[in-house]
């Protein structure tokens, strides 16, 4: 009998700079796809930690960005995913956070974290949508969601992002 998925929640932040960019982490696409996967800063709520509590200390460790204003729970998603033979059940709420551009410094990343986390890069819609079929985006719809967000129509809920 196979195991059932280990509930994750997690928070996500969508970084967004003065630039209208978004800042996204290149990590090892899996065998399902030969393109470079790339996702939003964030992680897995630790014990006891709100969705916001974890939003602010994942922000801290992968970018260095301390004390910012955490903006509206803008997206969310589900996802089933697997890592070192453990099939995770992710339910990610999004985040936004408007700061200036600057350049990431993580500072407190868990081994796991160091050995897949790449190059951070920040990403224009332009260039979101240049690179789809050649990039994997999580989520994958990720240029046609940021529009509305970029313009300032944040939606009065939660919106499921899909995958």
């Amino acid at each position: 009998m196979a195991q059932a998925p280990t509930p994750q929640p997690s928070a996500r932040l969508l970084v967004v700079n003065n630039l209208d960019e978004v800042l996204l982490y290149s990590i090892p696409a899996d065998t399902t796809n030969t393109a470079r996967k790339w996702i939003t800063p964030g992680g897995g709520l630790k014990q006891g930690e709100t969705y916001e509590q974890a939003a602010l200390r994942e922000l801290w460790e992968e970018t260095g960005l301390k004390d910012v204003e955490l903006g509206p729970c803008v997206w969310t998603r589900q996802e089933l995913w697997e890592y070192q033979g453990k099939v995770y059940d992710s339910q990610e709420r999004f985040f936004l956070v408007r700061v200036s551009k600057f350049e990431p410094r993580p500072t407190s990343l868990e081994a796991y974290e160091s050995d897949i986390l790449r190059v951070p890069l920040w990403w224009s819609i332009a260039g979101l949508r240049a690179a789809q079929g050649k990039e994997w985006f999580v989520p994958r719809k990720l240029a046609d969601l940021l529009g509305p967000i970029l313009r300032g129509d944040l939606p009065p809920a939660p919106v499921d992002a899909g995958i």
